[in-house]
């Protein structure tokens, strides 16, 4: 049947479906009865929600629910391409159309994904001039190849999806409006990670059964190693989630994973950052939290350092801002 459904598809088809979206959170437990509703309909989609949410997860998951689940699935990243290659990506053109085109033409991603789903990622950086074109092609459900004067039909559903405020781009005119409100038809938000925290363990063990095929050790979590993952907000969600846990894996030489290793590994990302401390919901090293780790420690800072996750030297900058006393 997934041969014969990549037959049908011309090779582009959807992998994921609900059953692989992970958590048992209320939140996404919401996201994904809201999206099986979409799933029924044959509306336009907007995915909103921030980077890492999984937002093509949904996207293809709405798409092997639908009764266009036979038929292709074609994704694009509008923010990907330059204006110009994006526009004869999405419409297609004939042979000699502009400088460089090939000369048999090519046919674009809304005639490919005739009959099926077209899911357009990162929607609110699209070029002004092409939103009204492909406005156009919703409205009308015709294309026309760049350099052509023939008209073609397509039938494609589409889900487009941002991590932005479009509402706020239509009003700083840098969105229109009334392509807005046509791929608004139905809205589904995606919660950040920090919103289903009670998911993160589940995550973090799916995922390390995943990596460690590729480690000597079969490793475990400690449990304290899941508290830390579980009071780190995660602004870049299920993806940062994902690459801390791999790298975890990658430099783990011991049968358990331990809570130091855990804030190393994610206090990797934030060391070309300046402007990103390591971020720990409540923040690690409050005033109060500082003076408990001391007093549990008798004074100690190394032990109290690795209580509260963060380094001997960040404990005493963070002692000096706060006006602690050693």
């Amino acid at each position: 049947a997934a041969i014969r459904k990549k037959i049908y598809a011309g090779g582009h088809t959807a992998t994921f479906t609900f059953s692989d979206v992970i958590g048992n959170s209320r939140t996404i437990l919401d996201a994904v009865a809201v999206a099986k509703e979409f799933a029924v309909t044959d509306s336009s989609v907007l995915i909103t929600g921030e980077t890492g949410t999984g937002k093509e997860v949904f996207a293809q998951s709405i798409h092997n629910a639908s009764k266009r689940s036979q038929k292709p699935f074609v994704a694009i990243n509008c923010a990907a391409l330059p204006p110009q290659i994006l526009e004869s990506e999405l419409f297609g053109y004939v042979g000699g159309a502009f400088t460089g085109a090939n000369q048999k033409g090519k046919p674009g991603l809304l005639e490919i994904a005739h009959g099926g789903t077209l899911f357009m990622d990162e929607i609110a950086e699209m070029d002004y001039a092409i939103q009204s074109k492909l406005l156009r092609v919703i409205q009308e459900k015709k294309v026309m190849r760049l350099g052509s004067d023939r008209v073609l039909p397509v039938d494609v559903r589409i889900i487009a999806a941002t991590n932005k405020n479009l509402k706020q781009r239509v009003l700083e005119r840098q969105f229109r409006a009334d392509l807005y409100y046509r791929l608004n038809v139905l809205r589904l938000r995606l919660p950040p990670l920090r919103e289903r925290r009670e998911d993160i363990g589940q995550f973090a063990r799916i995922l390390l059964r995943r990596f460690e095929k590729n480690s000597v050790h079969t490793l475990q979590w400690k449990p304290e190693s899941i508290d830390r993952l579980t009071q780190y907000e995660w602004p870049g969600n299920v993806r940062e989630l994902q690459n801390t846990v791999e790298r975890v894996v990658a430099v783990c030489r011991q049968d358990f994973i331990t809570p130091e290793l855990v804030t190393r590994m994610m206090r990797d990302d934030d060391a070309d950052d300046p402007s990103g401390p390591f971020r720990i919901m409540p923040a690690a090293g409050s005033a109060d939290e500082i003076r408990q780790a001391l007093e549990k420690t008798r004074g100690k800072q190394l032990e109290a350092a690795k209580l509260l996750g963060i380094s001997r030297s960040t404990l005493w900058r963070r002692m000096k801002t706060l006006g602690l006393r050693d």
